[in-house]
């Protein structure tokens, strides 16, 4: 488990420096809010407010979502098969979940009051608070 774990964290940061680095002349954006799937081969990330997915062996990004608000902490399904994000579409932080291939996101929470939401389900445990490694 502790190899996996090395390679892990090597990749997320060889990710990282690499963004940077290669949107530092014409892009001064975000990268933030790294998720490795839960089979380590897959990293989901926000970037200027929009969730990305990359493979831990590296090569392109695959934009996930495209949204004028800002889509922040993704969180990877105990699956592997689906993401769940924060968002501020309609005013507060309510969560959505997007299939890790990319489609349609769905609204999951209806919260009107200011601040994060959290939502769960039944059966397995799997609760969502816009925190990572919270579902």
């Amino acid at each position: 488990m502790l190899p996996l774990l090395k390679k892990i964290l090597a990749y997320s940061l060889w990710l990282i420096v690499a963004c940077v680095f290669a949107s530092a002349q014409s892009n001064p954006g975000w990268l933030r809010y790294l998720a490795v799937s839960p089979d380590g081969k897959t990293i989901v990330f926000t970037y200027k407010g929009d969730l990305y997915r990359v493979s831990t062996s590296g090569g392109s990004a695959y934009q996930l979502t495209t949204h004028e608000a800002e889509g922040f902490v993704p969180v990877w399904s105990h699956d592997g098969k689906s993401v769940a994000f924060a968002s501020d579409r309609y005013g507060n932080f309510d969560i959505f979940i997007i299939p890790a291939q990319g489609g349609e996101s769905r609204r999951v929470t209806f919260i009107t009051s200011p601040g994060l939401s959290a939502a769960c389900t039944s059966g397995p445990p799997t609760c969502v608070r816009g925190r990572p490694r919270c579902w």
